[in-house]
């Protein structure tokens, strides 16, 4: 009897140490580089199901490819729409409980159908999925995620240029509501160009080497070529002009 409870205690242990592991590493975003390609604002002023709750869909398209090696599930939860009241000092990716910003998370087609029975079309809802995936190293994915924005609980219809603000955030960890590292993405549009931060910096030959990199799998920044000493094999990012002369002296390309 105590052999069999020392195998329950084993197993809720390990249990438990996998899960507290993977929330620590679900969305780990320095693994990842993060583009908005497209937002679109839909306008839902008459809902047969209930006609005086009008509503704007969000649907932001985007791009994510995992730079890094590490475990990573891109996921529709580690998504947020935040939309921040006029006037806001601090920073939009925390969620204020003064009622300064409205969190929305995404939505689906199938609740969204429900929500709006007896639209003429639902075409509208076209590509607002569930997405769980886990992502291999240098995989890129596109994606859609939707938001149902209430008027009543957002107070003004969505206007992205409008004094009240929008962002997408980046939750770094599903299991958290805290934003310690969340990375925020304004919505606000100049000239027809979508405003977005600076992504992570591509990381050094010789720190990715580290990572667990094939040496022939190593990213260069743009404008740069990959090349290998021939003592050592070692990785180094040149210019092209470096880089004809290096391979003169012997050093040579991925092959």
């Amino acid at each position: 009897m105590k052999l069999k409870w020392y195998w329950l205690v084993l197993v809720v242990f390990c249990s438990f140490s996998v899960y507290e592991a993977s929330a620590r590493i679900f969305d780990d975003l320095s693994l990842i580089d993060f583009e908005i390609l497209d937002i679109e604002v839909i306008p839902i002023e008459s809902n047969p199901k209930y006609p005086f709750d009008p509503a704007d869909l969000v649907k932001i398209q985007f791009k994510v490819t995992k730079t890094e090696p590490g475990f990573f599930i891109a996921s529709d939860r580690m998504l947020r729409l935040h939309s921040v009241a006029p006037g806001f000092i601090g920073d939009p990716s925390h969620v204020d409980f003064k009622g300064q910003i409205m969190p929305f998370r995404a939505t689906y087609e199938e609740g969204l159908v429900i929500r709006y029975q007896g639209l003429e079309s639902y075409q509208i809802f076209d590509g607002c999925k569930y997405f769980h995936d886990r992502l291999l190293i240098f995989e890129t994915r596109t994606y859609t995620v939707c938001y149902d924005v209430l008027r009543r609980l957002n107070i003004d219809p969505v206007n992205l240029d409008d004094d009240r603000k929008y962002f997408l955030v980046l939750i770094d960890n599903i299991h958290s509501n805290s934003c310690p590292n969340c990375i925020k993405f304004s919505l606000s549009t100049e000239n027809n160009e979508i405003v977005i931060p600076s992504q992570i910096e591509i990381q050094r030959p010789l720190q990715q080497l580290k990572n667990g990199i094939n040496p022939e799998d190593i990213v260069c920044k743009e404008g740069l070529k990959l090349i290998f000493k021939p003592s050592n094999e070692k990785p180094a990012c040149v210019t092209a002009h470096t880089f004809e002369d290096l391979v003169a002296r012997g050093w040579f390309g991925p092959k």
